[in-house]
């Protein structure tokens, strides 16, 4: 039976993003370092919507694409192919937009676990 370990965020691996406006997406280059899992805690009281990828990657609140995440809600992604400090087509940003403008923000720490 497998085991399940707690989340395990690397030393200094967080970085956070606020949503300042609604009509255009914010872009954060994620954390470098190891573990293959980001956890995104949202700490607006508003939906946000993300989406992983290149640096090109843009989310849309009108037609949302990628993930939506709940007021104050925390959510943990595995990756199979986040980037290691290296650029290429790996995953190594987010887009996030939200329903409306908010300077609170949605933090991002990489790690280990559940």
């Amino acid at each position: 039976m497998p085991t399940i370990s707690p989340f395990t965020p690397q030393t200094g691996s967080a970085g956070s993003i606020a949503v300042i406006a609604s009509t255009s997406a914010s872009l954060l280059q994620l954390p470098f370092g190891g573990g293959s899992q980001i956890r995104v805690a949202n700490s607006a009281s508003i939906p946000t919507y993300m989406d992983f990828g290149a640096s090109t990657v843009v989310a849309s609140a009108s037609t949302p694409v990628g993930i939506m995440m709940n007021p104050t809600s925390t959510q943990i992604f595995t990756f199979d192919t986040i980037a290691t400090g290296t650029a290429g087509s790996k995953t190594q940003y987010v887009s996030v937009i939200a329903s409306a403008a908010t300077t609170t923000p949605i933090i991002f720490t990489r790690g280990e676990g559940f």
